[in-house]
């Protein structure tokens, strides 16, 4: 036990410091095969969060593809996804972040712009190498920014011209080009569905010229949510939640059949347009992702045998699943191993480290590996958690209960995953106990488990952290006075309720949170706007639930500390939320404190402001919570503090 070990639990001194946290968070974001390069997407904090385009296809160290002023990343959905492609020519087609148009890169080349300086978005980029042309999902802002018309269109490369393949749905994704480049397969769906409610397959004929000249819908699906259409020849795949989980479906000569009925998800919820979670390798192999019991696997599936062999790969997470049909290429974690870019030999199923990410800037030792743990919410509901407990070996034992940090992701449609996460590192070394919960809504457990939330938001995940907390509790793993609750976007939501309408915590931070519905049902995106018809109801028919479920209505049962942080060009949640509730926080006279960044957006992606957001929340939890402080932190103006 060190000399400072009489420092709680909470204020222990820690080798991971937010500074060296954003140092080494560059992480690989994305791989895709270019006419047989290996091109990565790199997100960068420390270049403003751009994405990065890098070869690591060669011997030598990776080669940055595009310069600073250009960024990889769409807009479409507002959370973006997949938006590059390219040629067998070695083109590669992307979409630029600060103007939305499509760019062409040539080896060695400057970007150029192939689509019109118009307020378009492109998305799910698919090259068609028989016509020379693009298809992509086509988001119009031209006419409304709050309602903009969705579409699949075809592009001339040389030409940019624009060609109009299907329209009528409120959302299109997930476009894959038969190899014969005769059929298009895609999704769609309408309001008030999300991509994990209801979604319809598409078949698009395509005409010489590349024209849809029919465009067939997949018939009795059961409002089933069908995801990531794959072909083989003639044999289309996708992922269909049918039978209540997500299982792996095959559409030949006009029949579909489940082709592995398993009670787990082979996929997950597709917040970013494009996500992939398995990968047909030839005409009897895919390889497959799932979750089972809150953990991520994969393996190898037969179509002659119908077995599926599963991979003994030391990964939790699996994403940015492709193949060139002799290895498997995919960016895999888990709770000890940052993200790292792999090679898997599909004949072999050795595994080669392509990239991986800077060093875990922490001993082992210091690490703490998550404990699953479940615990009853409801009469015949239980709910699956993860528990990170303390870890600091310069505090060997014998202190008291640790204060708590509930964690409420966002989506709510998401999940807690067995990642290596640094920022909660950040807060376990420091002695603080943390639990990311898998409340009622989450992914990963099936449709019925998502459903849950069905007109429950900010019910039943309120009650589903609560509990996790009152379950850490009495088993003295938690400090009932130092019991916090975090959460950002729709977990800020959760967040800002478990403190209003609960007296489990002691304090909380929102992350961009929602704190009005109303608001939000009224000034959101596309995306999103009808997502509270099935988390809350429709609106305004149902507006007294709204008011009775927004946590700014309920100051007067609010007694507890609050800091908020903000990104002021916010289009998810606009920072009026926070600053509403704020103002009336402080009017009240409670501790509260607000912090805003200029040029973030929906979850913060410049280093600077990564670590100045985990800083200021270390400062205000010792603060409230009476801890002795981190004294190379900078002090913070905290309201209605007394002594602050």
């Amino acid at each position: 036990m060190s000399k400072s070990a009489n420092r709680p639990p909470g204020a222990w001194n820690s080798p991971l410091t937010a500074e060296l946290l954003t140092a080494t968070s560059r992480i690989p974001s994305g791989i895709f095969i270019c006419a047989g390069r290996k091109i990565m997407i790199e997100s960068r904090p420390d270049e403003n969060g751009r994405n990065a385009l890098v070869d690591i296809s060669r011997s030598q160290q990776p080669v940055d593809l595009l310069s600073l002023q250009f960024n990889a990343r769409t807009r479409v959905h507002e959370y973006g996804g997949a938006c590059i492609t390219s040629d067998n020519h070695g083109n590669i087609f992307f979409t630029n972040f600060s103007d939305q148009r499509i760019y062409r890169l040539s080896d060695g080349g400057v970007p150029s712009p192939i689509t019109p300086a118009e307020p378009l978005r492109f998305a799910c980029l698919e090259f068609d190498h028989l016509r020379n042309n693009l298809f992509a999902v086509m988001e119009d802002h031209r006419t409304s920014s709050l309602e903009p018309a969705n579409s699949i269109v075809r592009i001339d490369v040389k030409s940019g011209q624009i060609q109009t393949i299907c329209e009528g749905h409120d959302f299109f994704a997930s476009i894959r080009l038969s190899s014969d480049g005769k059929k298009l397969a895609a999704t769609c769906w309408d309001h008030p569905d999300m991509p994990w409610d209801h979604t319809k397959l598409l078949i698009i004929d395509l005409a010489p010229n590349g024209n849809a000249y029919q465009t067939r819908v997949l018939p009795g699906r059961n409002s089933a949510s069908i995801m990531q259409p794959e072909w083989m020849g003639e044999k289309l795949f996708f992922l269909s939640d049918e039978n209540g989980f997500w299982n792996l479906y095959c559409l030949e000569n006009g029949s579909t059949r489940c082709l592995l009925e398993k009670p787990a998800d082979f996929g997950k919820p597709m917040w970013s347009i494009g996500t992939t979670s398995y990968a047909v390798i030839d005409a009897d192999r895919i390889f497959l992702t799932w979750c089972e019991k809150a953990e991520w696997h994969a393996g190898i599936y037969s179509l002659s045998s119908g077995s599926l062999s599963r991979l003994e790969l030391p990964y939790n997470n699996f994403a940015s699943i492709t193949t060139d049909q002799s290895n498997i290429y995919f960016i895999g974690s888990s709770f000890i191993i940052l993200p790292e870019i792999v090679k898997l030999d599909i004949n072999s199923c050795k595994t080669e480290i392509l990239f991986a990410s800077p060093p875990v800037p922490i001993a082992p030792e210091f690490i703490s590996i998550p404990r699953s743990i479940e615990y009853q919410a409801a009469p015949n509901e239980m709910v699956q958690a993860f528990y990170y407990p303390p870890c600091n070996p310069n505090y060997a034992g014998g202190f008291d209960a640790p204060p708590l940090l509930v964690v409420s992701h966002g989506g709510p449609t998401a999940a807690a995953r067995l990642v290596l996460d640094l920022s909660t590192q950040f807060w376990t070394t420091r002695g603080f106990a943390v639990v990311d919960v898998n409340y009622s809504g989450s992914s990963g457990f099936g449709r019925e488990y998502r459903q849950r939330l069905n007109h429950n938001w900010g019910i039943k995940d309120v009650r589903d952290c609560q509990k996790a907390a009152e379950h850490l509790i009495s088993q003295k793993l938690a400090d009932p006075s130092r019991t916090a609750i975090r959460g950002g976007s729709a977990g800020g939501f959760t967040t800002l309720c478990g403190l209003v309408f609960t007296d489990t915590f002691k304090a909380g931070a929102s992350h961009f949170g929602l704190s009005d519905l109303e608001i939000l049902a009224r000034e959101t995106h596309k995306f999103e706007s009808r997502y509270m018809d099935r988390l809350i109801g429709d609106y305004p028919k149902y507006a007294d639930t709204y008011r009775e479920r927004s946590p700014i209505n309920h100051l007067e049962k609010l007694s507890c500390p609050v800091i908020f942080f903000q990104g002021l060009d916010d289009k998810v949640v606009p920072p009026n939320q926070a600053e509403l509730m704020y103002n009336a926080i402080c009017q009240k006279g409670l501790p509260a404190a607000y912090v805003a960044y200029e040029g973030e957006g929906h979850g913060f992606r410049k280093a600077e402001n990564i670590k100045h957001s985990l800083e200021s929340e270390l400062y205000f939890f010792q603060k409230v919570f009476s801890l002795p402080l981190e004294a190379q932190i900078a002090p913070m103006n905290i309201a209605n503090l007394t002594g602050d």
